[in-house]
């Protein structure tokens, strides 16, 4: 008869067998998490290094002020360039961290669902967006030590046109809600680089422009929608530049 013991009939051996399980569990744990954190640190570096020469390349600037308390950025969104770009500049210049928010669908792609974990993006589930609203509101209110940034893009995708899309109130509600003000930024070129059906940028140049844009009060205005569109119309008028005049004679004439 064998001699081995048998956690069968010897139950109780289960006991010692825990505790170096654990352990390993453990181990393995730890392992696990200083690969995910160094893979997401060699990604991003590669990216802003990638980002850094298209923004060299495509004589990039920087205009307007980022105020120096807690907003919220409401941007135009129309390339791979944009969050990223955005997130290096503000972390490199202006020394402060920014949450962007993301969709929940960006997770099946490998390399953004490290970006955002390592970016602690915020995700919005298109179905269910109160615990994302929740978490918002708590950034803004136990954390205004820290004048937190958050970065929206209303348009809730990158535009293929390159045209102006449909807006979501949902910046404008949150600054409102927070007592914050709204911050148009303008990101002019962007698309030009590198538009949404290309894989690689574009060969030809186009200046960039990141334009910081006049602090809206978004409680001074009770209708979220106006406020959004007022931002979006400031944006516009940047990224397209102003509208020729016979185009402003036909508004002018049809409003009468």
């Amino acid at each position: 008869m064998s001699s081995r013991p048998c956690l069968l009939r010897e139950p109780w051996l289960w006991v010692a067998c825990i505790k170096p399980m654990r352990e390993k569990v453990e181990i393995i744990g730890r392992w696990s998490g200083v690969y995910r954190r160094w893979s997401a640190k060699l990604i991003y570096a590669f990216l802003e290094a990638v980002f850094w020469a298209l923004w060299w390349r495509n004589h990039g600037k920087v205009c307007g002020a980022l105020p120096d308390k807690a907003c919220v950025l409401l941007c135009n969104h129309g390339s791979y360039l944009d969050w990223l770009l955005l997130d290096v500049l503000i972390i490199r210049k202006h020394e402060r961290n920014p949450t962007f928010l993301a969709k929940s669908k960006l997770l099946s792609n490998p390399i953004w669902r490290q970006m955002i974990w390592y970016r602690r993006a915020i995700l919005v589930d298109e179905h269910e967006k109160l615990h994302a609203t929740t978490k918002l509101i708590r950034l803004f209110r136990n954390h205004e030590d820290l004048k937190p940034i958050v970065v929206i893009f209303p348009e809730g995708t990158r535009s293929r046109s390159g045209e102006r899309l449909a807006a979501s109130s949902g910046a404008a509600w949150l600054a409102r809600k927070c007592g914050v003000p709204l911050v148009p930024v303008a990101l002019k070129g962007f698309w030009e680089v590198w538009p949404p059906h290309k894989w690689l940028p574009s060969l030809k140049r186009a200046g960039l422009l990141v334009d910081f844009l006049e602090p809206i009060d978004a409680g001074a205005l009770a209708d979220d929608e106006a406020t959004t569109r007022l931002a979006m119309d400031c944006i516009c008028g940047i990224v397209k530049g102003p509208k020729p005049l016979p185009e402003l004679v036909r508004e002018a004439t049809g409003a009468l």
